[in-house]
């Protein structure tokens, strides 16, 4: 028996501004659902100006799910759409 941890696979971009790496994190923050983590932010800095901006990426992290099967092609036959296989242990 083969039991895998699958959990939702989606990613959403957004951008924000600052004068700072702190003001780049904090507003990265305030747009995160609970749930949901960062997973990259490259910061680039406008020429000629102090202004910083990037292009966050944030991923879902919540709503795990365990199935079980017999066989591999089993247990991904039983994957939900829009998830992603995290890991399989036998039993």
């Amino acid at each position: 028996m083969l039991i895998g941890s699958c959990r939702p696979d989606e990613k959403k971009s957004f951008d924000v501004e600052g004068h700072s790496l702190a003001e780049i994190a904090q507003a990265v923050a305030r747009q995160t659902p609970a749930g949901w983590e960062a997973a990259k932010m490259p910061v680039t800095m406008m020429k000629g100006e102090t202004r910083l901006v990037a292009t966050a990426t944030i991923v879902r992290r919540d709503g795990g799910l365990e199935l079980e099967a017999e066989t591999m092609v089993a247990l991904r036959a039983k994957l939900p759409a829009g998830h992603v296989l995290v890991s399989v242990r036998s039993v």
